[in-house]
């Protein structure tokens, strides 16, 4: 209930900034919704709430996000109540840090 209610508020906020044209989930939807790997066309910080924001009532997308930039106080939060799934910037992988990569990364893929 409260994911949807974050979800109407953001497209509202969204709009106000960007015209998003979704094309093609129908089809995409009736093959099936999961096992499918969505990916932004470009590294802007907005793309993942634009994708959530659009995608979520369809297929209820799962996120991969850098543990750096979800460390904020809101986003947290909001990264937590959809089910993203955090990893640690991989430029400092170190031998604590590559098992937690990579027990992220077989939860994705099972």
């Amino acid at each position: 209930m409260f994911q949807r209610v974050l979800i109407v508020l953001a497209k509202l906020i969204l709009r106000l900034r960007y015209r998003v044209r979704l094309i093609g989930s129908a089809e995409v939807a009736a093959r099936g919704t999961s096992g499918i790997l969505f990916l932004p066309n470009h590294p802007a910080l907005m793309d993942p709430v634009i994708l959530l924001a659009w995608l979520y009532r369809p297929f209820a997308p799962r996120f991969l996000a850098d543990e750096e930039q979800v460390d904020r106080f809101f986003i947290r939060r909001a990264a937590r109540w959809f089910g993203a799934r955090t990893i640690p910037d991989t430029d400092r992988l170190s031998r604590e840090i590559r098992p937690r990569v990579e027990a992220v990364l077989a939860e994705c893929i099972a």
